[in-house]
């Protein structure tokens, strides 16, 4: 494994790896390593009142704001928000996208999400971690060496899967800067998806903004400091590997060296 890391997040729409990988990209960035946020979707369907096509330009600018925020690279797929299908046409992309870009670490989102982009993110993620190995599919694109290694948004809890819980409490105002960039998610689509209230004035809308979306780290660095009462976590981004046989063989040796971070690995 070189020196420098190579981290491909994989998220289906733009202000999805900001809200799920955020943390750990920006501590990667800072480390010197390669990072790059692989969008599967143009976004064209987030929002109650835009037209889709002056939302997706809407959301490119958002998302190139926060990626800067960040310091990492972005590339959106012009798939169609709310039609991703892992299918043979889509995989092809993704495995393009992934030869290019060779990564030692593939970022995604749960198994069990909610959202069909989602799943489809996940299940074509899956689909590429073995071929991406193979020369004779897709042969226009350079095979990689070895398949990378899998990590999944949350922790899973069980016993056949190893699950990772890393600091981000020192990175975590750039972290909600980058998310505070998707305002047209943060503070205009989500909440209407959920009926929420969102505050007016930017102070207070940043303010509201940083309440909800820091408590689920929050909760983790709780769990963190039961496991382990020596741990000192106050704020947490959690993942756990992939289903055993996909991607990489991952150990806690391999993951101390891709994750070289403040973080806890427990499970299997």
């Amino acid at each position: 494994m070189p020196g420098k890391i190579r981290a491909l997040m994989v998220g289906a729409h733009p202000d999805d790896c900001e809200i799920c990988f955020g943390g750990i990209a920006a501590l990667y960035a800072e480390a010197g390593h390669e990072v790059l946020f692989l969008v599967m979707t143009d976004g064209g369907a987030g929002h109650q009142i835009m037209k889709r096509d002056a939302l997706i330009k809407h959301r490119q600018r958002e998302a190139a704001q926060a990626a800067e925020i960040l310091g990492v690279n972005c590339k959106i797929l012009p798939v169609p928000d709310g039609r991703l299908q892992a299918d043979l046409k889509t995989r092809q992309q993704l495995l393009r996208e992934v030869r290019r870009f060779r990564p030692d670490v593939i970022f995604t989102h749960r198994l069990d999400d909610y959202h069909p982009d989602h799943r489809a993110t996940v299940q074509l993620v899956y689909d590429i971690s073995f071929v991406c190995i193979v020369p004779k599919i897709f042969p226009r694109a350079k095979p990689l060496p070895v398949p990378p290694v899998i990590l999944h948004a949350q922790p899973a809890k069980t016993k056949t899967r190893l699950d990772v819980y890393v600091e981000i409490s020192r990175i975590w105002k750039r972290k909600l800067l980058a998310l505070d960039a998707h305002a047209s998610q943060m503070y205009e689509w989500l909440p209407w998806t959920s009926r929420a209230e969102v505050p007016s004035g930017a102070d207070k809308r940043l303010a509201w903004l940083e309440k909800n979306r820091k408590k689920p780290g929050v909760l983790l660095a709780a769990a963190c400091r039961k496991k382990k009462k020596t741990c000192g976590f106050r704020l947490v981004e959690g993942f756990s590997t992939a289903l055993p046989g996909v991607g990489a063989e991952t150990s806690r040796a391999v993951l101390d060296k891709l994750l070289p971070f403040g973080k806890i690995i427990t499970g299997a």
